[in-house]
């Protein structure tokens, strides 16, 4: 906690102090045998909060001798970046703009003298969509050279894709609950409610991505998120494109032939799309297939991604760790990330002649494919080609997902 007090006022207590009497004093010199203590109780120092989230701030002030209050109009709350907030010893804010704030809780008095203390707190977009340019020809998949049978994620095989974008961060649990409300009054229904990452009675779990939600959640989801922001949405009940899917309660799972590739809506990035954000450096030089996302930027997997060596077995917030190339967060670590792909194991090709243009997985199967690692996952299941599936309708405290346009 950071104190300022009154220069003056400490100048009078030393005289006293030391015997001095009044005929010693500095003309015009105030004399106040009280101070001000300043202190913010909530938010706590570095706290992570997404945009439009309602922030309510507490703190106390106290003249030091007498224990009374400064009275709320002596109390104003003030950003670096926004200027003044709110007043009083209680306040709340849900304007603050994007960026690091520095956040100060002043108390002044009725001679000039002045307290205050000051936290940090972090308020990040609900949703940034970072441009990913288009690929003639990106080496998806990674031979690792040792085991002479043939991986998930063998052959290398070369994919075209077109340009498209895809969320910095993954949805937080605050995203995920606006949307859904949303939904809920126009038609939509969720199986699960999501929690707020790893474990919702976290105290410390602002910006968490939401996690408990099945793959059907997630397309679901992303139809009333496009609907939401006026957008087309981009999956179907049927290949007739007659109705929109918004129950993920139902049983079935939906097709690629189910799907509006060229809506302007949200959905899931297909397992291509993924691996070629996560691997990105340049438009011709990517992050090998046993490396992390952002591995070029910083070798060392603690910096990059939250994993079961530095986790502490929790999720965390996200944007916390160090972006790869493109920008984006936690594409290794933190959470396994939902994608589009029906998951088949030996589904990468033999030796395709030409790259496959905008592959979009088989066109059945029984599971769907995740990304990334989690925070519960080795350093080896957190690589850039690593894949794992699941059925459509399991959900886990650390399956969570990102958007894709």
């Amino acid at each position: 906690m950071k104190r300022v007090f009154a220069v003056s006022v400490w100048v009078s207590l030393i005289f006293l102090a030391i015997g001095c009497s009044e005929d010693s004093e500095t003309p015009g010199e105030v004399v106040n045998d009280d101070y001000i203590v300043t202190e913010i109780i909530s938010p706590g120092d570095g706290a992570r909060f997404s945009q439009d989230m309602e922030i309510t701030f507490y703190g106390d002030a106290r003249y030091f001798q007498s224990g009374n209050r400064v009275p709320d109009s002596q109390l104003v709350w003030i950003s670096d970046i926004d200027g003044n907030i709110c007043s009083g010893r209680y306040g709340t804010d849900n304007l603050l703009s994007f960026g690091t704030h520095e956040i100060k809780f002043e108390a002044s008095d009725d001679d000039g003298n002045i307290s205050s203390d000051s936290i940090s707190v972090v308020v990040y977009p609900d949703s940034v969509l970072v441009s990913i340019p288009s690929t003639a020809d990106f080496d998806m998949g990674w031979n690792d050279g040792v085991d002479t049978t043939q991986l998930d994620y063998e052959p290398i095989h070369s994919v075209a894709l077109d340009a498209f974008e895809l969320g910095r961060y993954e949805v937080t649990y605050s995203l995920w609950s606006k949307v859904k409300n949303w939904g809920e009054l126009h038609g939509y229904t969720f199986e699960n409610e999501g929690i707020r990452g790893s474990d919702s009675t976290l105290s410390t779990n602002i910006g968490h991505p939401v996690t408990n939600i099945s793959w059907r959640d997630c397309i679901a989801w992303c139809n009333a998120y496009s609907e939401k922001e006026g957008l087309d949405p981009v999956y179907y009940t049927n290949s007739g494109k007659t109705e929109y899917y918004k129950d993920s309660s139902s049983d079935g799972d939906i097709s690629n032939d189910c799907v509006d590739w060229e809506a302007s809506g949200f959905r899931l990035p297909t397992e291509a799309e993924w691996e070629y954000a996560a691997r990105y450096i340049s438009g011709s030089s990517y992050v090998d297939g046993d490396k992390h996302s952002g591995y070029n930027i910083n070798a060392n997997l603690d910096d990059c991604a939250w994993y079961q060596d530095n986790s502490g077995y929790l999720s965390h917030g996200v944007g916390e760790r160090v972006a790869n190339s493109l920008g984006i967060n936690d594409m290794s670590g933190n959470v396994f990330e939902w994608c589009w792909d029906y998951y088949n194991s030996d589904y990468y090709p033999i030796d395709p002649i030409d790259p496959i243009d905008n592959p979009r997985g088989p066109d059945s199967g029984v599971y769907r494919v995740l990304r990334g690692g989690s925070w519960i996952d080795s350093a080896e299941n957190c690589n850039t080609s690593v894949r794992n599936n699941f059925q459509s309708g399991n959900y886990s405290n650390n399956f969570g997902f990102r958007v894709c346009r």
